[in-house]
């Protein structure tokens, strides 16, 4: 059920310090950020959902947010379904189910992305 996986990984990443915002679709989490002017470091959201999927709301938050990184997970063994150099810089990808571990790495990985990224600016 997507709603407890949401919750498990909202729970895993409050427990990790995270400030967390929590939407139950790709339409509702974009209401979310422009209604409260969030400018999260990473949205996590699964590829197949109703209303939009994972990679139309990647596309729709990178215009309102470019900054921010994402992880798109799937129970489709088969990343290649999703083209994720299309949906450009920042976009990874994390296969289901995953541990908290696994989980966190590729947080991890994503934000390392990100402050690479600023570096580069700078210099």
């Amino acid at each position: 059920n997507n709603e407890i996986v949401r919750n498990f990984t909202v729970e895993a990443l409050q427990e990790l310090g995270c400030k967390v915002f929590s939407a139950e679709s790709g339409e509702k989490a974009l209401a979310l950020i422009k209604e409260r002017k969030i400018t999260p470091d990473l949205m996590i959201t699964d590829l197949i959902m109703p209303e939009i999927n994972g990679k139309e709301l990647t596309l729709k938050l990178k215009k309102i947010s470019p900054s921010t990184r994402v992880i798109i997970t799937s129970g489709y063994p088969d990343k290649h379904i999703l083209n994720i150099e299309e949906l450009g810089k920042g976009v990874h990808f994390l296969s289901k189910p995953y541990s908290i571990q696994s989980l966190v790495n590729k947080i991890n990985e994503a934000l390392s992305s990100l402050s690479n990224l600023e570096n580069n600016k700078s210099s």
